[in-house]
């Protein structure tokens, strides 16, 4: 992996508008994500224990699985494709890189 795009790099050297977009909207992701699901659990095992009994209680966690992780997706490319977007230096604010795995 280069320095250009180690962590290390966006914590010592990279301007703070390109090191803010990399470091912390994966966390604010994650956190909109996290709060949905929670959100969404309470009135999923109500309305669902309402019409299908024990069987939406049982299948409420799954249900609001699934519509959690569809708008994180939505989310995802919504956050993707604003961070896409030029920042005067013809490059993205983030370029997506692939890991790679550092030998101890």
């Amino acid at each position: 992996m280069t320095k250009e795009f180690s962590n290390q790099y966006y914590l010592e050297s990279a301007p703070m508008k390109k090191a803010i977009a990399h470091l912390s909207v994966p966390m604010m992701i994650g956190m909109s994500v996290g709060i949905t699901q929670s959100v969404l659990f309470i009135p999923m095992i109500i309305v669902l224990h309402a019409t299908l009994g024990l069987h939406g209680v049982i299948w409420s966690m799954t249900v609001t699985e699934v519509i959690t992780s569809v708008m994180g997706v939505i989310l995802f490319m919504i956050f993707r494709k604003k961070l896409k977007s030029t920042d005067g230096d013809g490059k993205g604010v983030i370029e997506v890189v692939p890991c790679k795995r550092i030998a101890a």
